[in-house]
């Protein structure tokens, strides 16, 4: 054997031959020459694994008439133990769930008793399933007559069961033009993107194993994103100079290339679950990149570590640009302009109320989480963020809303009309989710104009003042 091995770690050569001895030497000296491992895998090797894996050798030998008989055997024993019951004074006794288990396990050894490319794993009851995705599940089957649905799943054994026996699904899709569901059915053909068709939006008839395909008329399908290892990405947002404004971690899942292979779809999150991101690519168009960003709902999670990504997606407009990057290592790739003159709808004022959340939180034990924005009221918002302005040291000015009444004690003449100066302190609190946090005590000094003065003792007044139209009130956290 001559020729460079390359990065050949380990060869086994198989073939229906069991090796000589100067066999076993050639094959020595060249793993030693090369310093790799290698062992012959002749005819014993593979009478072995004929062995272990006989309904291997009756499907594609033996027409897998040998099993076929013998699951018929086993199914028949398996329907008599279900429906037999017990005799009891000469009427049948109902069957009992434990007096089932045997038998199901029967039904469940003779479906995967002959095929050696899925596995069939079944269950009843009495609603409908809720499926969710497994590996190498690729594809369920349920029934269901208003009482009971019987599910079947099916699972690849290997991943050579996808070209040996595909699953193949031939019919149509129904949308309206220009609607959401057309778009994302042309996505699905150019990028692999998921799908999900409604009830009624689809006419199928669908080769599938176990005898469980068949035509479906108006059917609903949904095609889940692409399976496999995930990767990692740096997202980058810069300045039409090519300065960092901002970089993230994204969490990426594996990509997908359409049906008629002229666009690749990337997609994944950022690491604190902020947004979803799309990347596009259009093959057909010189590598055209397109990117798309959708938010997910933020309640429930920690302030701080959301920043990063908000920061990105409030600045996310042109004249501004993305770069993609490795994990690590300098960023090579060309940006991608932006064409939107504005970033995405509400993102700056996520930012600010998430930016307070994460000041109020360094000056409080109670743990902080993003309250449901959609309940949130703007006189909330208002309160969180000023909390915030404030313990960051900022002087606010304000103005006191109607009438200060109460007893005062001043020296000297005092008239209606009569600017005075109050200084006072109130309690700094906040309401966040379910809690009214306290964050110490405001000193607020007002200008206000007397409007009713009636005397109580010496020095002494009660007062009736509002605020000074011309100078506003001062708040600041009292150190």
């Amino acid at each position: 054997m001559t020729g460079d091995l390359g990065t050949i770690d380990n060869w086994y050569p198989t073939l229906p031959l069991d090796p000589t001895t100067d066999d076993v030497s050639w094959l020595e000296e060249l793993a030693s020459e090369h310093g790799i491992t290698m062992e012959w895998r002749g005819l014993t090797f593979l009478d072995t694994l004929a062995a272990d894996h006989p309904k291997v050798i009756d499907y594609y030998l033996n027409n897998g008439l040998a099993r076929v008989e013998a699951l018929s055997s086993q199914f028949n024993s398996t329907l008599q133990l279900l429906v037999a019951a017990k005799k009891e004074e000469g009427s049948p006794a109902p069957l009992q769930a434990s007096e089932a288990m045997d038998g199901l396990r029967s039904i469940h050894a003779a479906l995967n008793a002959i095929d050696p490319h899925y596995r069939y794993d079944f269950a009843v009851s009495g609603i409908e399933p809720l499926l969710t995705e497994e590996p190498d599940l690729v594809a369920a089957v349920f029934e269901y007559d208003g009482t009971n649905c019987v599910t079947f799943k099916i699972y690849a054994l290997s991943r050579a069961a996808y070209t040996e026996r595909p699953i193949t699904v031939e019919g149509s899709l129904k949308a309206e033009p220009e609607s959401e569901f057309a778009d994302e059915i042309a996505s699905f053909f150019k990028y692999g993107a998921p799908l999900d068709a409604p009830l009624g939006s689809s006419d199928l008839n669908i080769k599938m194993p176990g005898g469980l395909g068949g035509p479906l008329v108006g059917a609903a399908i949904k095609i889940g994103p692409a399976n496999g290892p995930g990767y990692g990405l740096r997202l980058r947002l810069l300045d039409p100079s090519g300065g960092l404004i901002q970089e993230i971690e994204l969490s990426m899942s594996p990509a997908s290339v359409g049906v008629d292979q002229t666009g690749v779809r990337a997609h994944g999150t950022d690491k604190d679950g902020v947004f979803q991101l799309e990347i596009l690519t259009d093959l057909s168009n010189k590598n055209d990149t397109n990117f798309k960003l959708r938010g997910n709902d933020l309640t429930g999670l920690r302030p701080r570590s959301l920043l990063p990504a908000l920061r990105l997606l409030s600045q996310l407009n042109a004249p501004n640009s993305l770069q993609v990057a490795l994990p690590e290592g300098p960023a090579t790739t060309t940006p991608i302009p932006l064409s939107d003159p504005e970033p995405p709808a509400g993102a700056a004022e996520t930012l600010a109320l998430v930016e307070s959340l994460a000041v109020i939180q360094r000056h409080t034990s109670t743990q902080i989480t993003v309250p449901d924005l959609e309940t949130v009221s703007s006189a909330e918002l208002h309160r969180i963020e000023r909390a915030a302005r404030l313990l960051n040291g900022d002087s606010i000015n304000e103005g006191l809303k109607g009438t200060l009444a109460g007893t005062m004690t001043m020296e000297g003449e005092v008239s209606v009309g009569q600017m005075i100066r109050v200084e006072a302190e109130e309690p700094l609190t906040v309401d966040i989710g379910d809690s009214t946090i306290n964050l110490g005590v405001i000193d607020r000094i007002s200008a206000l104009e007397v409007t009713k003065l009636e005397p109580s003792g010496i020095n002494e007044w009660q007062i009736e003042a509002r605020q000074a139209a011309t100078v506003p009130s001062v708040a600041r956290l009292k150190s």
